[in-house]
């Protein structure tokens, strides 16, 4: 996804997402959202990887970018918004994944758990992986 006029974005690359084709084929990837503003990024994709148990039927991905300059409130209240669609845990993994900059994701979704527990950028954690399972 790039930034667009309506983004109100000037400049900026925008989030991309790469899926291994060992991992799984064009046809079993759909995107579900993509969204783009000044304060966050983000793609939310729903595919089915070749080998996934079978209480999964599908995985959802949902790829954030919030810029440094961002307003991180602003930021976790539209990341909120559009990840608040109905979901069922038993039949779906959930994770999240980005850099997040200084946001904290679990100041909007309790919820989750992170799983980067080390620095990404100098002795600063940015890139964060959330999940709803604790030690998954």
């Amino acid at each position: 996804m790039d930034s667009t006029a309506d983004s109100g974005k000037s400049r900026g690359g925008g989030v991309c997402v790469m899926v291994n084709n060992s991992l799984c084929n064009n046809a079993n990837v759909v995107t579900l959202t993509c969204s783009c503003s000044p304060n966050l990024e983000l793609i939310n994709l729903k595919f089915r990887p070749f080998y996934l148990f079978w209480e999964f039927p599908s995985v959802i991905v949902n790829i954030v970018y919030i810029p440094p300059q961002a307003n991180t409130d602003t930021a976790l209240c539209e990341l909120h918004e559009a990840l608040s669609f109905r979901h069922n845990t038993r039949t779906l993994h959930l994770s999240r994944w980005g850099d997040f900059n200084s946001a904290n994701l679990k100041r909007a979704v309790p919820n989750l758990y992170q799983h980067v527990t080390f620095s990404t950028r100098g002795n600063r954690t940015h890139n964060h992986c959330y999940t709803p399972y604790k030690d998954s």
